[in-house]
């Protein structure tokens, strides 16, 4: 598997859960400045109160995805790997995982889908430091490594 392809698509999914995240924040807050007072009361506040609750979800979402995009930015991705650690691409029997973001399920063109997950994550912690054709037990699973990329 080539991690120049795993890296452009993970890229592609954060770029594109960012422009969501953008976006959606973007609509409430457009929604929420177009709102003008209603004689409607109690009614009206209400609603304007549920936009404000959407909006700092959205906002959530939104500043997750930055950190996500910062994080990811800051990796090495171009060193050569023989040991699991950040930026590394572990390709397990049935998967594989990239650490540094923890983004979760994406899809690599013409090899399915991985994971990208933080490198902090339990899993993460208890492979660091493996290589190709070790075998790693976490949580009464075993996973046994074939790649790192």
């Amino acid at each position: 598997m080539q991690k120049k392809q795993v890296v452009n698509a993970l890229k592609n999914a954060l770029v594109a859960a960012h422009l969501s995240a953008k976006s959606e924040w973007d609509e409430l807050a457009s929604s929420l400045t177009k709102e003008t007072k209603s004689t409607a009361g109690d009614k009206h506040e209400t609603g304007r109160a549920m936009v404000h609750l959407e909006m700092e979800q959205a906002g959530q979402r939104l500043a997750r995805m930055e950190a996500m995009m910062s994080a990811f930015q800051r990796l090495e991705l171009n060193s050569e790997r023989t040991t699991i650690g950040p930026g590394a691409l572990v390709l397990v029997e049935g998967g594989g995982f990239f650490l540094g973001v923890p983004f979760g399920g994406f899809d690599v063109p013409e090899w399915g889908k991985l994971q990208a997950i933080s490198s902090d994550a339990p899993l993460a912690l208890a492979m660091m430091g493996h290589g190709a054709g070790s075998e790693v037990v976490f949580r009464e699973r075993s996973w046994r490594i074939v790649q790192v990329v």
